[in-house]
């Protein structure tokens, strides 16, 4: 299977440059070939992106990813919290407000993956707040210690998450995938990925969601992350 994703996107990529080099040479002469090039060309990222979530799932199922769990400082992943996403919190007028408790100091460290802690965890969980976040809305980044953990709290004030995806929001084999707010697509695979990566580095998650509805002004999803000191 992991061959087979390998050469798919192979194939796609090729497509993709294929058809910008196409999109390039005929915008000018034919806008309407140029609006379905440009389709393809999204289908054809949508399907990169699919193949290679099934393979970093494939990667964490089988333990090959070789995880290098060492110390982190956590200031580190401060910095990369408040740089990465500024141009996509930009786009839907987002804010992303964090706070540090006093408990944790410049030299407290984490025991985790460092690239797969920041790239994917992280990474996942705040673009998907970002995604079901609407104009104007906040997403809070809290941080505190707690016994041997550090806690990290991600609460959005979204449009939450209906109860039949939370039962299968860790099941890589059921269908979770939806659009966001804006009309962006994911994969499903994101937050399997997410919990098998966390429990590989010995931490824990949870998640709670009220789903934005008529009856109530309050909606919102919080994902909470307990990390091991190092």
């Amino acid at each position: 299977m992991r061959i087979i994703s390998h050469d798919i996107n192979n194939a796609l990529t090729v497509s993709t440059l294929s058809t910008i080099l196409l999109e390039n040479k005929l915008k000018e002469k034919n806008p309407a070939i140029s609006k379905s090039i440009n389709m393809i060309k999204n289908s054809n990222n949508q399907i990169i992106e699919i193949s290679k979530s099934i393979q970093q799932w494939m990667k964490t199922n089988d333990n090959s990813m070789n995880l290098k769990i060492l110390p982190l400082e956590f200031s580190e992943v401060e910095k990369h919290i408040s740089e990465s996403f500024i141009p996509i919190l930009q786009v839907k007028s987002i804010s992303l407000d964090i706070e540090i408790d006093s408990t944790i100091k410049n030299n407290t460290k984490i025991l985790v993956d460092s690239g797969a802690f920041r790239n994917q965890v992280l990474n996942n969980i705040i673009s998907n707040a970002i995604k079901f976040s609407t104009q104007g809305e906040k997403i809070l980044f809290k941080a505190s210690t707690e016994n041997k953990f550090i806690k990290i709290v991600i609460k959005d004030q979204g449009i939450g998450i209906p109860d039949n995806i939370m039962e299968a929001i860790f099941d890589p084999t059921k269908s979770t995938s939806r659009l966001g707010t804006g009309g962006e697509r994911g994969t499903g695979f994101g937050m399997p990925i997410v919990k098998k990566l966390i429990e590989q580095m010995n931490g824990i998650i949870h998640i709670e969601s009220i789903v934005k509805s008529d009856e109530h002004n309050i909606s919102g999803t919080t994902m909470t992350l307990f990390i091991p000191l190092a």
